[in-house]
């Protein structure tokens, strides 16, 4: 891949090469006695390598005419590695019913990986408790980890370090009723832990790009924890043959915890709260959908979707002194995370027309994207612009996703 592009006082250059090789076998088995006693284990081996050559070129940030008194741009980066290595995966699950209204599961998992010198073990804990003939009691605990892929080296990392598993602790907790009718109603309470976490590379603008690591607003994180605890509800119903409707809910509270966060392209040291929300962060989520069918072979769907606001962080003008020696106004970000984007709503709508051939199902639809035209915000773009006294002033645009956004499409699928 590669990118050039040539802006006023500002020069990005990437090209990188990557090639990915992956051998593996995989087996599982189920063994159960009687109605009691249920086994599952099974193995996954892989052998992988990896080869991978990265330059980076970054010239300084067009919103920033500060003097680079400390010669720092251009930022320039060549790198690249080879790596070999395998990994291994057993586990082991028990299940027994312990008396009529309760089943235990006990199982564990072992991971190892040669890249990364990991060898760990997760042990695994969850209860069904039947609490009536249609309402059950689900209870969790467990360990997960998650291993550094062979592939996973930021090569911007001259030392192409591999770092040792995340470890994530999980309790959960949740109630589900069946009705006579077919009615689905499901609510669940979570707890994760994150430890023993990996340096993140990350854009703290936030915006869709392919080449991030060219931007001016690379910083790397090195979160010392996460947290992630809510409430999700979900609930299903089919009203008569013509009409089905779907909902779900969630109460989310996600935060990590870290001790330092670096400027990647910018040797401006930023500001940021220890603790502070994920980037993703969404307290409030809230998913609707209705699906009608007036004849056989035809459906409307209606669906809404609605989230808070991710985390934003906002940027104001600093007075710097740039290399002629004027006084001039640098564009810099304020506090990483500090603020709220706009909640998003969207709507959308799809008419399917359905085809029964000889040779396979074939579907005919129609759909317009966000019905309603909404303004759904993910970034902001900084511009620098001059009143009418001949001032200085900073001007906040706004980085939108797609408005009404209407298709047609054609999708065939069938058996050989």
């Amino acid at each position: 891949t590669e990118k050039y592009t040539n802006r006023p006082e500002a020069i990005y250059a990437l090209s990188n090469t990557r090639n990915f090789y992956i051998l593996g076998l995989k087996q599982d088995w189920v063994y159960e006695h009687s109605n009691v006693v249920l086994l599952e284990y099974g193995f996954d081996m892989r052998r992988l390598k990896v080869e991978d050559t990265f330059h980076n070129l970054v010239g300084r940030n067009p919103d920033d005419p500060s003097a680079d008194s400390l010669a720092y741009y251009p930022v320039e980066t060549r790198t690249g590695f080879k790596e070999t290595g395998t990994t291994l995966g057993l586990y082991l699950t028990s299940r027994f019913r312990v008396f009529d209204p309760i089943t235990l599961e006990f199982g564990g998992r072992y991971d190892r990986t040669s890249y990364t010198k990991d060898g760990d073990f997760s042990p695994r804990v969850n209860a069904l408790v039947k609490l009536a003939q249609r309402s059950n009691l689900r209870l969790g605990w467990g360990y997960y980890r998650q291993m550094q892929g062979i592939e996973d080296v930021v090569v911007l990392n001259d030392q192409n370090t591999y770092f040792p598993s995340e470890l994530s602790k999980h309790w959960t907790a949740g109630f589900e009723h069946i009705s006579l009718s077919g009615t689905h109603m499901r609510v669940e309470g979570y707890y994760k832990r994150g430890s023993n976490l990996r340096p993140k590379y990350r854009n703290w603008k936030g915006s869709p790009d392919v080449f991030p690591e060219t931007n001016e607003d690379r910083i790397l994180v090195f979160p010392d924890k996460t947290t992630s605890k809510g409430i999700e509800m979900y609930y299903d119903q089919n009203i008569g043959r013509k009409v089905s409707i779907r909902g779900s809910y969630a109460l989310a509270f996600v935060n990590e915890v870290a001790g330092r966060i670096d400027n990647v392209n910018d040797p401006t040291a930023i500001y940021f709260g220890q603790t502070h929300a994920n980037p993703q962060d969404q307290r409030h989520t809230l998913n609707l959908d209705c699906t009608y069918r007036p004849a056989r072979n035809w459906s409307i769907n209606m669906s809404y979707a609605f989230h808070s606001g991710w985390p934003a962080t906002l940027e104001d003008m600093h007075e710097v002194t740039g290399d002629d020696g004027e006084t001039d106004f640098a564009i810099k970000p304020i506090k990483l995370y500090g603020d709220k984007l706009p909640d998003y709503h969207r709507m959308d709508v799809r008419v399917t027309k359905r085809f029964a051939t000889a040779r396979g199902d074939v579907r005919l639809f129609f759909e317009v994207v966000n019905l309603t035209n909404h303004s759904n915000v993910f970034g902001y773009d900084y511009v620098k612009g001059v009143n009418s006294n001949g001032e200085f002033q900073l001007q906040r645009e706004t980085e939108q996703w797609f408005i009404l956004l209407p298709s047609i499409g054609l999708s065939w699928s069938g058996d050989f």
